[in-house]
Order: structure tokens, then C-alpha cells, then sequence
């Protein structure tokens, strides 16, 4: 009953507002948002509104709550009028090309996500394999494609551990996912990675220990 008699109210966008009054109408934001907070706490633990979900255009958020949150500090997610996250006329590839009459094979050879990312549609490509070998040969071979994998790939993060991050600490800025991982979400306890100690130029340093996971881009590399 409640979501149906609030379901109009739209909460402003922290990006997409140029009144002068914005700050006033953050504050309310935040006040009604303190208010479903604790509103939310009273649902019962088996309440669909408490269960994680993904809408159409790629966004995940770990709940109702999670969504609201969302809209209030980034706006309402987007959606291209087809629904996709990506448009397949920019970013797709048949498996054969035809290059000067000549047929190129594509062939993806990972198994995982290699990118990860909060871009609004048409250029959401998170949870994608943008690694892809072309080769050119003739059409009645036949080619076995595998990765020669990287000395320090292990001690970067997956695309699952890249999310799991992002999902325990509330923020899928792409930026704000770079860096050390926390050792449990994701680590390398069985067969210790690479220890890094940096001095930073402006002060500071950056610290890895062997068992750590680090995030280096949005593209995570596999060969």
C-alpha cells in the first residue's frame, strides 16, 4: 500500500538539476530517504523488496532500498528504447567478416567478463568479453584459439569479484572500483601474487601484499 501512494513521488537527481534550489531539495530528498530506511527495516527478511535485482539496463542493486538510493544520488537509470545496454550496430561482430573478400574468423577466447563498468546505455558494457583474435585463413581450416595467459593476471580481480566489491560497499562508480581489493572478497592465500610497495610522487604510498587482489582498469585483461 505504501509503494502504491508513493510510487509518483520522484526523488531528484543529484547530476541532472539546475535549480537554485537544489540543496533544499536534496536535504528533502535525504530526509524521505532516512525515513524508508527505517521503514525498510521493519519488512519481513523474506520480502521480495529485500532481495537483490537487476533491472533492464544492466544495473544491479541489492535491493528496493538499493534502488532508491540510486536515483536519489545519480538520477533514474536509463534505458534505450530497445532495451539493450549496448547497441550491437557499434559495438556487435559477426564470428565472419568479410574484408576484401577475404572471410575473417573472430573468435573470443575467454570464458569471464573482461570489462566492467557504470556507462549509460548504448554504451553499457559491463559484464562483456571485449577480447577477441582475428584471424584470417581459408574457410575450410580449422583453428584452436587459447589464451597465453599473463605472468601477473592472477593478481588481478575477476568480473565476479570486481561486482561482489561493488555490491558490499554500495558504489558501482567505475573510478571508485580501482585499486586494492579487500582480502575478503577476493585473495590469493593458496599461491601468493606479486607484493608491491610504491611511493607515491605527491606523498603517500601504495601497498600490496602477496595475498591481494588489485583492480588496474575497467578492462581486466586475460592474455
Amino acid at each position: 500500500t505504501w509503494h502504491r501512494s508513493h510510487r509518483s513521488h520522484r526523488l531528484p537527481s543529484a547530476g541532472a538539476m539546475a535549480s537554485p534550489k537544489w540543496n533544499v531539495l536534496m536535504a528533502e530528498g535525504f530526509e524521505l530517504l532516512e525515513q524508508l530506511k527505517r521503514s525498510f527495516l521493519e519488512l519481513p527478511e523474506d520480502c521480495q523488496m529485500r532481495k537483490p535485482a537487476q533491472l533492464r539496463n544492466g544495473l544491479c542493486v541489492d535491493s528496493w532500498l538499493g534502488l532508491l538510493e540510486h536515483v536519489l544520488q545519480q538520477g533514474a537509470p536509463e534505458v534505450v528504447p530497445s532495451g539493450a545496454r549496448f547497441a550491437l550496430d557499434i559495438y556487435g561482430l559477426e564470428s565472419t567478416l568479410d574484408m576484401e573478400g577475404e572471410a575473417v574468423q573472430v573468435h573470443c577466447i575467454a570464458t569471464e567478463p573482461t570489462f566492467f563498468g557504470n556507462y549509460a546505455p548504448p554504451d553499457d558494457l559491463d559484464g562483456q568479453i571485449i577480447d577477441l583474435v582475428a584471424t584470417r585463413c581459408p574457410s575450410s581450416a580449422r583453428m584452436q584459439l587459447k589464451p597465453q595467459g599473463l605472468s601477473f593476471a592472477r593478481d588481478l580481480a575477476r568480473h565476479a569479484e570486481v561486482r561482489a566489491w561493488q555490491q558490499k560497499v554500495g558504489d558501482s562508480c567505475t573510478v571508485n572500483s580501482l585499486g586494492l581489493v579487500p582480502e575478503d572478497i577476493a585473495n590469493l592465500n593458496f599461491t601468493p601474487g606479486v607484493e608491491v610497495n610504491l611511493a607515491l610522487p605527491g606523498g603517500g604510498e601504495v601497498r600490496k601484499s602477496p595475498p591481494q587482489k588489485v583492480v588496474l582498469s575497467d578492462h581486466l585483461p586475460i592474455a
